[in-house]
């Protein structure tokens, strides 16, 4: 199992772990950024308690993310021989990784400033907060990765799952059915007051 440092308290889920290499990136500028980028922005307006941002919602899918995949990895008879402890806990973390960093990408007022860009000419099937976000991963977020014995395989990984170009465990956080979607639902009916939504 992992190796947890340090917790937060989260309104949803009571306390969220983090490891070594959690916390390091958590606590790097570019993530902290996340802080002021709203969750649903001007959804206050009409919902005064709306104010929780991609902060918050990164360390939820990276829960939700690492609870699933430690359910598949260590519950699923078809992986329990297959892996060794070590081989599992590595994929659980890359994939928490992935999770924490699924919305790293966000500029100001989160989807409507890619609304913006569009509406300035600029191709958002080709500029947008997964674009955005694969370039800060691999030029930011990978020194902190490498000083944690990640390598350029892991960090390709972690992109090529958030971009969907690869399969695998790591698309619990963005195909059909995944751990992003699960925890915004949740997040913004808590927040909205809309719970029986949620």
């Amino acid at each position: 199992m992992l190796h947890y440092v340090d917790l937060v308290r989260d309104p949803i889920y009571g306390y969220i772990y983090f490891t070594r290499v959690e916390e390091d990136v958590i606590n790097s500028p570019i993530f902290q950024r996340l802080r002021f980028i709203k969750q649903t922005p001007g959804a206050s307006w009409v919902y005064p308690s709306a104010n929780h941002t991609r902060f918050e919602h990164s360390l939820g899918v990276m829960h939700l993310a690492g609870m699933l995949a430690e359910k598949i990895l260590y519950k699923d008879e078809r992986w329990k021989e297959e892996l060794s402890e070590e081989e599992k806990d590595r994929i659980i973390q890359k994939v928490r990784l992935a999770g924490l960093l699924h919305d790293i990408g966000h500029g100001p007022f989160s989807h409507v400033f890619e609304e913006f860009l569009n509406s300035i000419g600029v191709d958002v099937n080709k500029i947008n907060h997964e674009t955005i976000g694969e370039r800060i991963i691999k030029e930011k977020i990978s020194e902190i990765l490498k000083k944690h014995n990640f390598d350029d395989d892991d960090i390709e990984e972690i992109t090529d799952w958030l971009m969907e170009r690869r399969m695998g465990l790591g698309a619990i956080i963005t195909k059909s059915i995944n751990v992003d979607t699960l925890d915004y639902l949740v997040r913004d009916a808590y927040h909205t007051g809309t719970i029986e939504y949620g």
